[in-house]
Order: C-alpha cells, then structure tokens, then sequence
C-alpha cells in the first residue's frame, strides 16, 4: 500500500517541510481552496507525514474545483472543496507513474480516496447545483 498526500500548488505547505524535514512558514499561499492553506505543516504532522507518506501530489485550484464540481453534480455529494482533493488527484491522472508501470486488467491499480468536508460555501455549492440542474 502507498499513502500519498494531496495538496494545492498554491499552497504547498507540508510538501515545503517534508522537503526540508522542518515546519516551513510560506508568507505567500496564492490559492483559493480554503482549508488546505495553512501558512505551514505543524511539526508533529510533519513527523507523522515523513514516516507514513510516500509522497505528495500538487494540483490546481482548478483541478481541485472541478473534482469538488463532479462529485456534487454527478453524485450529489455535499463536499468542500478541500475534501475533493484526494478525488482530483486522481481525476487529474497526476498519480505517480511508478503506481501505474506494469498494470492492465491482470494488475490493476486499485486506489481508494478519503472525501470528506461537509462544509462548503452555501453560495458555490447552490451554483454548483444549478448547473447539474442545467440541460
């Protein structure tokens, strides 16, 4: 089993401090997705994350956005937008390439994804709505 992270580009605060095996304040987190933008990884999830992880994904707001956006047209889902992150990261294909060396039917690659945040902005997630009610 590999355990990734999944943070925004904007925002790359743990990725910062795995990288330096420190908490590392960032001053500048040019991102929207509220909820993975702290200014820096506290040293116990650093810890944590350096001995468990196997590595972090960064993506664009708007891929995050556009997970958080499928998952609550097409599935109903009441999710934030930080809590679709995991779900961009594989809707993006921005899995690692060494996960996916080798697999086809006889070896599939099978991954599962935490959703979670049932607390998303009321005004995005109605627009959010309106468009799956949209022909």
């Amino acid at each position: 089993m590999r355990v990734l992270g999944v943070e925004p580009a904007g925002a790359p605060t743990l990725t910062r401090a795995l990288e330096a095996g420190r908490p590392v304040v960032l001053k500048d987190l040019p991102t929207q997705v509220q909820g993975l933008c702290p200014p820096y990884a506290g040293a116990i999830n650093t810890e944590i994350c350096s001995a468990f992880l196997d590595g972090t994904i960064l993506l664009s707001d708007e891929e995050i956005f556009a997970a958080q956006g499928e998952l609550v047209r097409r599935g109903g889902w009441v999710v934030e937008p930080a809590g679709a992150a995991a779900f961009a990261a594989v809707r993006s294909r921005k899995l690692p390439a060494a996960l996916l060396a080798g697999r086809g039917p006889a070896n599939p690659l099978r991954v599962a994804v935490t959703v979670s945040g049932g607390n998303p902005d009321p005004a995005q997630l109605a627009a959010l709505r309106a468009e799956a009610e949209t022909p």
